[in-house]
């Protein structure tokens, strides 16, 4: 009885709080809304018919925008953390992800690293020696560029991290050239990139070893008479990223350092007074910060032809996904990233093809890059703060 009664109260309270939350809402709010609602009706009326008709292909494009979205996640959790800490949005950080991209060149083909004995597994040290070195540069950077800076407005901050972006990006053409640094060279060990090596960690004649080998996994599915292939990069890109990830979650959890980090990101004050060291800490989360970074830069340059000085591009598509998720919440940067590699590729897959059949003239247009933005509209008219972010009431 007591139970039931305990039940219809909570019912009640969240009726209560609907009612008093769409009271606030003006006219314009719910034509807004059902016009939103009414267009995506239309969408998934014409898009579930065709994922249904090419099953494999709705497979493909779902596995792909999976391992784009793993990347944008691990580039967004660097940019979350720097603002959860300093309430600074970190412009060079796609800087940060070329450096990395960088110093993996250096191990893999001046230094020649190997692993195990085996050069083809050089990846191993190299995204050891990238996450490092881009760890010290962090703590540099906070250091001896933004430390002083303590107390100034955060738009001066801001315009520093672009200014650092233009000085990390002039000083890579200085030492590497515009020209791109591969290790992707013909009839050499690392011919296909250091993650179509992982194969050679199993024994020669072991069954993985031979799916491995096959660059592909193969599954027929019903309705469809094309088998799924699976690119095992992307499977070793989703499962780097995972590790980074979980690593960083139990880092923050039960570290020491990572649970003062948490206490600074909710009230740096508070976290004074109970004696944490607020700058140790500043000094940290950039630290942190750019490993990921450069982790992400190794990736993208194994798997898109070397280090280059067009990599920043993909921390630029960061942005979007930390303001869908929400500028404060890591959990919004990883939820937002694979949102926005799954439309990305689903546009690639489904929009681009439609539009080149009825539109001549846009027979070379892409959307790829569109149709996250005009999600992260609509999501903002109704989230403001993203979906996971945290709504801040400040008194002026």
């Amino acid at each position: 009885m007591i139970g039931t009664e305990k039940k219809s109260l909570s019912l009640q309270g969240l009726l209560d709080h609907l009612q008093a939350y769409f009271a606030t809402k003006t006219w314009q709010w719910y034509l807004t809304l059902f016009g939103i609602l009414a267009v995506l009706a239309y969408i998934l009326n014409w898009f579930v018919p065709q994922a249904q008709d090419n099953p494999a292909s709705f497979v493909r494009y779902t596995y792909n925008g999976i391992a784009e979205g793993a990347i944008l996640a691990l580039v967004s959790v660097g940019l979350v953390l720097i603002y959860k800490a300093t309430d600074v949005i970190n412009f060079a950080h796609g800087e940060f992800m070329m450096l990395g991209a960088y110093v993996a060149y250096e191990m893999l083909v001046e230094f020649k690293i190997s692993f195990l004995g085996i050069d083809r597994l050089g990846l191993v040290p190299a995204l050891i020696a990238a996450a490092v070195i881009m760890g010290l540069l962090g703590i540099l950077v906070e250091r001896l560029v933004l430390r002083p800076l303590v107390g100034e407005p955060v738009i001066s901050v801001i315009m520093v991290t672009i200014g650092l972006s233009s000085i990390i990006h002039a000083g890579v053409g200085l030492q590497w050239g515009t020209d791109a640094k591969t290790w992707q060279v013909r009839d050499t060990a690392l011919a296909d990139g250091v993650l179509a090596q992982v194969p050679e960690l199993f024994p020669q004649d072991s069954e993985i070893r031979l799916d491995l080998e096959t660059g592909a996994y193969e599954r027929e599915i019903e309705g469809s008479r094309r088998p799924v292939r699976f690119q095992y990069d992307k499977v070793y890109i989703i499962l780097i990223v995972s590790v980074v990830i979980l690593a960083l979650i139990f880092f923050f959890k039960y570290s020491k350092q990572g649970i003062a980090m948490r206490a600074t990101a909710d009230d740096q004050q508070a976290s004074l007074s109970m004696g944490i060291s607020v700058k140790r800490i500043f000094a940290i989360t950039w630290s942190i910060a750019a490993m990921t970074a450069g982790i992400a830069g190794l990736i993208v340059a194994d798997t898109g032809g070397g280090a280059k000085t067009d990599i920043p591009g993909v921390g630029l598509r960061a942005f979007p996904v930390i303001i869908l998720g929400g500028l404060d919440s890591i959990a919004g940067a990883i939820v937002g990233g694979l949102m926005i590699g799954l439309l990305e590729q689903y546009a690639v897959g489904y929009i681009d093809p439609l539009l080149q059949e009825n539109f001549a003239s846009l027979a070379s247009a892409s959307t790829k890059n569109v149709v996250p933005y005009l999600v992260l509209i609509v999501i903002l008219m109704f989230k403001p703060y993203g979906l996971f972010g945290q709504k801040r009431i400040e008194r002026v």
